[in-house]
């Protein structure tokens, strides 16, 4: 049996992903869901990813009064 851990990202992120590997960090949405250390986060079921994508990108941007200008990607 194969396990897959899925990631959420938006699209502009991905060419640093790709040169440098998920590299873990503090950012913005970080704060906001009150990560308070470097993670890198997955969820390994495929089902979780509507409620993480609503979590870390839709409520925020809209708390935030941001745009949304990617496109979010796994």
């Amino acid at each position: 049996m194969t396990n897959y851990g899925y990631h959420l990202t938006t699209k502009n992120n991905l060419y640093g992903i790709k040169k440098n590997g998920l590299m873990p960090k503090l950012g913005r949405r970080s704060y906001y869901i009150g990560e308070k250390r470097k993670l890198l986060c997955f969820t390994f079921d495929i089902k979780h990813l509507d409620y993480w994508k609503k979590k870390l990108y839709e409520y925020f941007l809209l708390d935030n009064n941001m745009p949304f200008e990617s496109e979010i990607v796994i």
